[in-house]
């Protein structure tokens, strides 16, 4: 400031000597040298205090908008069909003119969805819509296991995105991965899961030779039994009741026991007397018209053929002598009366779901029905580990008198 008044002293005197109009223009070529320049968003203001100021800001030129971020939001996609999808009709996926990406290839945003051959798109290979009369929902789901296959016959998805031969089929050459032809399982060939059963040839299955169904009434039971052959047939008997007959003979888990009855229990069949489908009688079971009637579960015939079947083998071999002298009778009139509690057990226990179905147990024959029928079914133990105990030491001295009074018949 002083340098400045030290220079307008100086002009004013010159102004008097004529030379004002050269002072002037220095003066104006000193204040352009010492004004600083303006800086971004800052005022730019003259040297003097209290002069003008003007706003320069920068902005982006033009008068245009700064640019916006990029929009990664897709059009509303449309779904199709394509192969292994409900029957929906392809709807458009992008406007006309645009590239179509290659058939197969996975959708940037939609899990398990790829682009199919017309431009628009579908679930991948192994999934369905979860929703396929929406249009607007892409949700997709794994195909369930056993649907068959959009385009190879006698295939079926397998619930994992993979794909197998359909029930009754396998692969033609299984060592090659590229090769999806199939074929059915030759006749006689062992089902893979179910024990004694084989294909027939045709894409079903039946008992393998020497077995019959436990239920045959039942379309939906695939357990077997093995045929027992029986030779003491008594009175006249139908085909199906004799069936149903060695079917529930077949159940009795026991085999000795078992292979006892087939050989020496006769078998009669006679009509209904109200008193109990299946009964003994002497060395005779009586089989009942109640006893094949279809509503009778399985369970409930073996029950009744152990038990009954229990009184026959009583009755045949009570007057057969032990290694010590008594005999078979009267060891086990001597026994069964000090284990009431274990029998009553036995009696109450269950086989297949399925009870016993009847209140015999105030005779020795009654008391032996029920430990046959415990040892022949093999019934389960009960919940407690005592009783579990007792039950046990039960059926086993129970098992070594048998055996050691068939050995002895």
């Amino acid at each position: 400031m002083n340098r400045m008044r030290a220079l307008l002293g100086r002009v004013s005197t010159w102004s008097g000597r004529g030379v004002h109009w050269r002072l002037w223009l220095v003066f104006g070529l000193v204040l352009w040298l010492f004004m600083p320049p303006p800086r971004d968003g800052h005022a730019a203001c003259a040297p003097w205090e209290g002069g003008p100021c003007i706003d320069v800001r920068p902005t982006t030129g033009s008068g245009e908008r700064p640019p916006r971020e990029p929009d990664d939001t897709e059009p509303s996609p449309r779904r199709g069909s394509g192969p292994g999808c409900a029957s929906t009709p392809d709807r458009p996926s992008s406007d006309e003119g645009e590239p179509r990406p290659v058939a197969g290839t996975p959708h940037p945003s939609l899990p398990h969805v790829v682009w199919s051959t017309n431009g628009q798109f579908r679930p991948a290979d192994g999934y369905r819509w979860v929703r396929p009369d929406d249009p607007n929902d892409f949700g997709v789901e794994l195909q369930p296991d056993g649907t068959p296959h959009p385009t190879l016959p006698h295939v079926v998805w397998a619930g994992n995105g993979q794909f197998h031969p359909a029930y009754g089929y396998r692969w033609v050459d299984p060592n090659d991965p590229n090769d999806f032809r199939v074929m059915l399982y030759p006749d006689g060939t062992p089902h893979a899961t179910l024990p004694h059963v084989v294909w027939d040839g045709q894409g079903r299955f039946y008992p393998a030779p020497g077995y019959v169904w436990r239920d045959p009434d039942n379309a939906n039971d695939f357990q077997v039994v093995r045929r027992i052959d029986l030779a003491n047939w008594a009175s006249n008997w139908r085909s199906e009741d004799r069936d149903v007959a060695i079917v529930a003979l077949s159940g009795l888990k026991d085999a000795k026991l078992r292979d006892w009855m087939a050989a020496h229990v006769r078998f009669g069949r006679f009509p209904d007397d109200n008193v109990s489908p299946l009964s003994a009688s002497g060395a005779m079971l009586r089989f009942k018209d109640a006893y094949f009637d279809r509503r009778t579960p399985p369970a409930q015939r073996e029950n009744l053929l152990a038990f009954e079947g229990g009184k026959v083998f009583y009755e045949t071999m009570k007057d057969v002598p032990l290694e010590d002298g008594r005999t078979f009778e009267r060891w086990f009139l001597g026994y069964y009366p000090a284990h009431t509690s274990v029998i009553s057990d036995m009696r109450a226990a269950r086989h297949g779901g399925q009870p016993l179905g009847t209140s015999d147990f105030v005779d020795a024959h009654s008391a032996f029905g029920h430990l046959f029928r415990a040892q022949a079914l093999e019934l389960e133990l009960p919940v407690s580990h005592e009783r579990q105990q007792d039950w046990h030491e039960v059926l086993q001295t129970f098992g070594q008198q048998l055996d050691q009074v068939m050995r002895g018949r």
